[in-house]
């Protein structure tokens, strides 16, 4: 269980928060940070809400309500991969 106090700027923000409190794999979440990469030749610049530091890695967390999945640079932002390239 986290023992630090977390920002959050939403109740789904929150939400999310809490199921990473219970997660016994997870042992830590910063923010925020800046992503920078290169995609499709531009380069691009992102603040994901969380990082979360996993027994498996490290976990990028962006938390979005449903509603504004289809908005163009939503849908753009959770398409990149971490490799820096699309998902399909």
């Amino acid at each position: 269980m986290m023992r630090d106090h977390v920002i959050y700027e939403s109740r789904l923000e929150l939400s999310r928060l809490l199921f990473a409190d219970f997660d016994p794999s997870v042992r830590g979440v910063a923010q925020p940070f800046l992503l920078k990469a290169v995609v499709e030749g531009q380069a691009r610049k992102h603040i994901p809400d969380y990082i979360s530091t996993t027994d498996q890695g490290p976990v990028v967390v962006d938390v979005k309500p449903h509603c504004r999945l289809s908005t163009p640079v939503v849908a753009f932002t959770f398409a990149v991969d971490p490799a820096g390239g699309r998902v399909a």
